[in-house]
């Protein structure tokens, strides 16, 4: 599934060494294919700087020894796909964990783009 995401900031998705491999450009719409698999060179970079970020360490029950780690999208990217590629809508979780985060936000309210 395709989805059209317009940055609200800069985004640099970046290699092992830290040079760009892509930037997505405040307000410029892009369209990125959401495949949930993470399939794409784009995605596997950004998740890897999401683990790197959080020192490959889940968020919720601060394990290191999880050998299965997901990168949690904070606001929905069906509610939010501006957020897609916005490490500070990310937290790394271990597969258990992120097997109790509900698939759907519908128990919580959104007012002016903020969970509560």
């Amino acid at each position: 599934m395709y989805i059209r995401m317009v940055p609200e900031k800069d985004i640099h998705i970046t290699n092992h060494d830290g040079s760009d491999y892509c930037v997505f450009e405040k307000g410029v719409p892009i369209w990125i294919w959401d495949d949930r698999g993470g399939n794409s060179r784009a995605w596997g970079r950004f998740r890897r700087m999401v683990f790197e970020r959080d020192d490959y360490t889940c968020q919720k029950c601060g394990s290191k020894e999880k050998k299965v780690l997901r990168v949690h999208h904070k606001k929905p990217v069906s509610k939010f796909p501006n957020l897609y590629y916005d490490i500070d809508n990310t937290t790394t979780l271990c597969d258990e964990c992120h097997r109790h985060i509900p698939k759907m936000v519908s128990s919580m309210k959104i007012r002016g783009g903020k969970i509560t």
